[in-house]
């Protein structure tokens, strides 16, 4: 069940439109998860700087 509902199923409606490449769901979810985890990484070398 999770796997439909994360779009990680194959064969799914979405996919027809655009065969070629991933949707924009999944590009979408690429940048967020790469904002947070570059932001993760910043506040993490800030915090080890400044606390000495």
């Amino acid at each position: 069940m999770a796997k439909e509902s994360l779009g990680l199923g194959g064969g799914r409606p979405g996919d027809d439109s655009s065969p070629g490449g991933p949707s924009t769901a999944r590009i979408t979810m690429w940048i967020i998860g790469g904002a947070v985890g570059l932001y993760m990484v910043v506040t993490g070398v800030v915090g080890a700087l400044t606390a000495g």
